[in-house]
């Protein structure tokens, strides 16, 4: 499929009886960084949909251009047709798939151009933003994060999220040590706010 410029394949479907794993390969020379799968779904003949997991592991990533996502399953059902449904991927500029802080300045130095993040602040070891989606986005934003150096930071938990009051969130990243880091601190992006679309059906039985 090409959605909006972006080349994704497909590999293959497997089916267990507790969920189902498709298996996808973004194209290195993509533009963007597919986050997230938001509506991929099996769907049979009849329409019945097989969708993404509520609760319990939804992807695992194998590579930034690579993930195998998990669906629920209808294993006891032999559906005579099925067919691969996409219509919406949450996705970033490759450019802009990390959020750039200086926590000695507490200044963000750089973030995707929808300029959500704002008012950063330090409170010992770790970092707040305002956040500012327009709408509620009930997912943890941030996975890796990166020192001056381009050292990987070990730490316990990535993000938190409290509140939504007039369209604002706060965000907080815990960084150990985080008066001894290096400067600027890079958050890498695993999901967030911005979207392409398309309207995608492919039979696969």
């Amino acid at each position: 499929m090409t959605i909006q410029g972006q080349k994704i394949t497909f590999i293959d479907a497997k089916v267990y009886p507790l969920r189902a794993a498709i298996h996808v390969k973004m194209d290195p020379e993509n533009s963007k960084r597919i986050l997230n799968f938001e509506d991929l779904r099996l769907v049979d003949e009849n329409g019945e949909a097989w969708n993404k997991i509520n609760n319990g592991i939804i992807s695992s990533q194998i590579s930034p251009d690579e993930a195998i996502v998990y669906l629920q399953s209808n294993y006891f059902k032999q559906p005579k047709e099925l067919y691969l449904v996409l219509n919406k991927l949450q996705a970033v500029n490759k450019d802009e798939v990390f959020v750039v802080v200086d926590t000695e300045k507490q200044e963000i130095l750089k973030q995707p151009k929808e300029n959500y993040f704002s008012e950063l602040r330090v409170e010992k070891d770790a970092i707040y933003f305002n956040f500012k989606p327009g709408k509620e986005f009930n997912y943890f934003l941030f996975t890796r994060k990166v020192d001056g150096n381009g050292e990987e930071i070990a730490s316990e938990w990535g993000s938190s999220q409290s509140g939504f009051e007039n369209g604002v969130m706060e965000i907080g990243v815990n960084i150990p040590s985080l008066q001894n880091q290096i400067n600027p601190i890079s958050l890498e992006l695993v999901y967030f706010p911005s979207w392409i679309k398309g309207d995608y059906k492919l039979r696969i039985k």
